[in-house]
């Protein structure tokens, strides 16, 4: 008992100490995470001093932090040295990443990250055999890693990589994989960059309408970069029709859309490349003088010597137009220049065409040996031009950064040693101020803790009942709209049973009322002409009430669709036989092309009730002696019906709301037959629940189609 206060002095002491190892390895992972950032913070133009920043960051973490810690310090190390292309160190680093990957999933995700950092490398080295293997490597450990972000990212690079070494056709389906995702996420931005490569992509292969779609797409995407995007879409759209299209003038267009806008950003290198392209295009169209103004425009600017490939271009293409305006000796000059420009950059396809411009130059000034100087020298590069390959550029990067890489590997021991001595130095220190101040953080820290976990299930509350009311509100709104729509028709169907219900009961009413009347005596031809007018009005009337029934029916219970194969001629014909009398009392001619071997899948008296309203109608506004034709007309898996007739027509502003419940359009026929104003409605939803449209075509005076499609016969 005497010994209990010891121990748990002992205990807390325990306790206290574990925690201040905790904590120190903690401040240590925050002390690298501070340096990342302000490495990350250098410009491109302090790398040296960030290679520092990151040999400490990297000491540091070797000692206290986690593998993914190291493993992420080792990388960003590699990809500073590739920027201060020290290649040879770059390779030691992806390696010590390599090394340092921790034992857990986590380390597909980095394995990725440097396969892909490792497949740039060799892609800057000129090395496509060891770029696609790295790729390979990278995309099968993301995958593993099921980041999709990443995987996204890497599709990209391969995609590029495909594009720069020639194989478009793969790259254009990486760049649809990726766009399908961007598009997935929302980012409209990224889709516009990528539908530019995807455009350039096209144009590669030579699918200049999938590559001028493509460009005019992108360009249709809005984007935060002050234009700077359509800046390229410009540039392509300009070499898409000067090359592909051969159209000159529209290339012109583009290319001073592309100049304004590289003008306006101070993208000075975008600029000269349109104007350059501006160039040629007046060169190709042979106006000399234009290609002159612009080229001499572009050797005036300010900037052109750190663009030295421009200038260069730019001034053979000047010599060029000189020789075609017979200006030999300003061509000459400026030939000249352009060849020995070439020569020091080894430029040879501009070397090449300065030769040949050359040679036609000696040719003018009858100078034989020159000619054939030049002639054999411009054959050799030609034939040249087919076996040069990458490995003069990748010997001479290695030589040129040998002594580099010796230097920098010196600095840095020099470093880690000075900075091994500050770390003990800071570690002692540490651990005492950490003893301290545990007594007074962790309460504090739990606390907080709690405090911060109760808040956060308030918000949590919160936002779960502000998403009800606003799903309530929403089920609200919806439901008023139904309510008032319900509420129009319903007020549409009473306007039609006051107005063309009770109107035709009153002209009957008026007519019985006369019959009734013994003081009026009647001939035998007013008898008929009442009594014709009487049973009119009793045919319209029942018509009318017989759509109501049909579309109250409809509202209530919906319309049943029973298909069933049948004869498209026989039962038009049994709806014309109903329609006879009418026909013949008007005198109307009607035509039938409707092949009688026809056969459809719908149902019948769904056909039959469409096409009675469509024909009555048709007999109702056709003149006297007028001709009506119904013509069927099968395409692919439906047959198109259609009733037309030279009758008097409906205005255009009418056509868009014709076959709406709540239409307001009314009209009487040619011999004043009564319309119920709900026939169209009606046909269209036949129509709609046979599973096929309808439409309208008139021209007051002229006539009027109509036109609705049924699923055709499958057999």
């Amino acid at each position: 008992m005497k010994n209990k206060p010891a121990r748990v002095i002992l205990i807390l002491f325990l306790i206290l100490f574990s925690v201040s190892l905790f904590s120190q390895d903690e401040n240590y992972n925050t002390q690298v995470i501070k340096l990342l950032e302000e490495a990350e913070s250098l410009s491109a133009k302090e790398l040296s001093k960030r290679d520092s920043i990151l040999k400490e960051a990297s000491i540091i973490a070797e000692k206290h932090c986690s593998d993914s810690l190291i493993t992420s310090i080792n990388l960003k190390i590699a990809k500073n040295f590739k920027k201060m292309s020290m290649n040879d160190s770059t390779v030691v680093y992806y390696n010590k990443a390599l090394q340092s990957l921790p034992e857990d999933h986590s380390q597909y995700f980095l394995k990725s990250e440097i396969y892909q950092s490792w497949s740039d490398l060799k892609n800057y080295l000129g090395d496509p055999d060891s770029t696609n293997y790295y790729l390979d490597l990278s995309l099968m450990n993301a995958r593993i890693s099921q980041d999709s972000t990443l995987i996204i990212g890497i599709l990209s690079d391969m995609a590029r990589f495909y594009s720069n070494n020639n194989r478009n056709k793969e790259a254009i389906t990486l760049l649809q994989q990726v766009m399908d995702y961007n598009a997935r996420h929302g980012k409209t931005d990224r889709i516009k960059h990528l539908l530019n490569q995807l455009g350039v992509c096209y144009f590669r292969i030579n699918a200049a309408e999938a590559a001028r779609e493509t460009f005019f797409k992108g360009l249709s995407i809005p984007s935060d970069d002050e234009g700077v995007m359509n800046m390229h879409y410009y540039n392509n759209l300009g070499q898409l029709y000067s090359v592909h299209f051969n159209m000159q003038d529209s290339a012109i267009y583009f290319y001073h859309k592309s100049a304004e806008i590289a003008l306006r950003n101070n993208n000075t290198y975008s600029w000269l490349v349109s104007m350059l392209n501006l160039g040629n295009c007046y060169e190709a169209l042979e106006q000399y003088k234009k290609a002159e103004e612009i080229y001499l425009q572009v050797l005036r600017s300010q900037h052109i010597s750190n663009y030295f490939i421009v200038k260069t271009a730019v001034t053979i293409n000047l010599g060029i137009i000189y020789y075609h305006m017979n200006q030999y000796d300003q061509a000459l000059f400026y030939i000249d220049e352009g060849l020995m420009m070439a020569r020091e950059a080894k430029y040879l396809d501009f070397e090449i065409n300065a030769l040949k411009y050359k040679a036609f130059l000696s040719g003018y000034y009858n100078d034989q040996k020159g000619l054939e100087d030049n002639s054999e020298l411009l054959y050799k590069l030609v034939d040249s031009a087919y076996k040069m390959n990458h490995s003069t550029e990748i010997s001479e990067l290695k030589v040129q950064y040998e002594t580099e890489k010796a230097e920098q590997e010196n600095e840095s021991l020099k470093n880690e040693n000075e900075l091994n001595a500050e770390i003990i130095k800071r570690q002692k220190s540490a651990l005492i101020q950490l003893i301290l101040s545990l007594v007074v953080l962790v309460p504090l820290s739990v606390f907080l803790f709690l405090t911060i976990k109760k808040q956060h299930r308030i918000e949590s509350q919160l936002k779960k009942a502000i998403a009800d009311l606003d799903h309530q509100k929403s089920l609200t709104e919806l439901r008023n709209r139904e309510l008032k729509k319900a509420n129009q028709t319903k007020d549409r169907l009473f306007s039609v049973i006051a107005h063309d219900l009770k109107s035709p009961f009153s002209t009957i009413t008026s007519y019985l009322e006369i019959l009734d009347d013994e003081t009026f005596e009647f001939s035998e031809e007013q008898f008929k002409a009442l009594v014709g007018e009487l049973r009119l009005n009793v045919l319209n009337t029942s018509q009318l009430l017989e759509n109501l029934l049909e579309w109250s029916l409809a509202q209530r219970n919906g319309i049943s669709n029973n298909p069933e194969n049948i004869n498209l001629f026989d039962e038009t014909q049994r709806v014309a036989k109903t329609l006879l009398p009418k026909i013949e009392e008007k005198q109307l001619t009607v035509e039938y092309l409707i092949d009688k071997n026809l056969t459809v899948l719908c149902d019948p008296q769904l056909y039959r009730n469409a096409l009675l309203n469509l024909f009555n109608n048709a007999v109702k506004f056709t003149p006297r002696e007028g001709s009506i034709s119904i013509q069927a007309a099968k395409s692919k898996d439906f047959v198109r019906v259609c009733i037309m007739d030279n009758g008097v027509g409906i205005e255009e502003e009418v056509l868009p709301d014709l076959f709406k419940i709540d239409s307001n359009y009314h009209t009487n026929g040619t011999e004043n037959e009564k319309g119920t104003g709900l026939g169209l409605a009606m046909c269209k939803e036949y129509v709609e629940v046979m599973g096929g449209k309808i439409t309208v075509e008139s021209t007051p005076g002229e006539g009027s189609v109509f036109c609705f499609t049924i699923p055709a016969n499958s057999k």
